[in-house]
This record gives structure tokens, sequence and C-alpha cells, in this order.
């Protein structure tokens, strides 16, 4: 087991007891991987369930009824990871999907404004420019420098007609920084996105 991996000075949570990174992540045995989960290999219980259900589609497709059972099981653990009800979980087909129906959901005024990242990743930013064209919204496109975005100019960014600020996938420490920001935006009711 990779113990650097359970060292509390990264700041992440030790991983529990008896995890065996290797075995659940099988490519750790070949790779030393550092790429983002939006492309990322798979760990190997998602392998056995995708194999899973690829074995229910060819014997028995959807004519068991346990899929639609399973995919209310998904959403009350989702739910309760999330400290959300059961009826605000959604499937949908991707993140790009999920982004659009949130930007496209808003009652969006003339003048509102989205604040992001000059370089966020491109399906995350399309569906913002599209509002701000269709609705007549302002896009803040906060610039980087050296790969950091300095947090005092997001906060800056902020007025009363922010309506959104959408994470920063690409920065370090984003989660951090949205602990930080999220305060910032909660007195005027703004949706922030981290």
């Amino acid at each position: 087991m990779n113990t650097a991996l359970n060292d509390s000075s990264c700041g992440l949570p030790p991983l529990p007891p008896g995890f065996d990174v290797t075995a659940e992540f099988p490519i750790t045995r070949n790779w030393t991987f550092f790429n983002h989960a939006g492309v990322a290999p798979i760990s190997a219980r998602a392998a056995a369930e995708i194999q899973r259900f690829a074995r229910e589609a060819c014997d028995d497709s959807y004519l068991t009824g346990r899929w639609y059972h399973k995919i209310e099981q998904v959403r009350k653990v989702a739910a309760q990871f999330i400290n959300a009800q059961v009826e605000e979980i959604a499937f949908i087909k991707n993140t790009s999907e999920g982004i659009a129906f949130v930007a496209n959901g808003l009652d969006w005024k003339p003048g509102d404004e989205i604040i992001s990242t000059a370089v966020e990743y491109p399906s995350n930013v399309y569906p913002w420019m599209d509002v701000a064209q269709r609705c007549g919204a302002r896009h803040i496109m906060l610039p980087e420098t050296h790969g950091r975005i300095d947090l005092q100019i997001v906060l800056n960014a902020v007025t009363p007609r922010t309506r959104m600020i959408l994470r920063f996938a690409w920065m370090p420490a984003a989660l951090n920084a949205a602990r930080i920001i999220f305060p910032e935006c909660w007195p005027w009711g703004h949706p922030c996105n981290f």
C-alpha cells in the first residue's frame, strides 16, 4: 500500500484502513497517473460494475426491473452523500449537459454577471458564453498569472449583479478558494458553482 497517500500533511483525509491503492487502481502497478478525473483510469470497482451492467444488458436488459431498483438505490446514496433530497438527484449524460441545464434553467436578466477564469475548460464555459450572448448577461473572465487566479481578484469581481461564479477547475487549491469565496457570495443569494 502506498503510505504517501495516507500522509495527512497533504491536506487529504486518510484512506480507510486496509484500502489497497494498487488493487483498487491497477494502473498504478505500471504508471504514475496525474491527470484529472475527466480522463482518468477507472477503479477496479467501477470496472466490475460496468461489466455487471453489460452482462445484464446482454441477458435481461431492463425487463427484470433491476436497473430501476439500482437507479433508486444510487439516487438515495448520492442524496445522503451531499445532504440533499432524493428528488433533487438526477442522472445526466455528462458534466457539459449538467452545466447547460443549470445555465439555461436560471432566469437571466440583462446585466447579470457570470464570473469564470479565462483558462476554464472549454465545454465548462461555452454554456455561460451562450447565456451572456442570448440574455445580455456579462461574462467576466478573470486572468491567471503563473497558473493561478489571485483570490482577491475574484473577490473584487463580485458585485450585487453577480449571479454565478464558476468553479476554478484548473486552479490549485480550488476547494480552499471555494470555502473562502462562498461566504462572500451568500449575502447576495448568488448560486455558486464550485
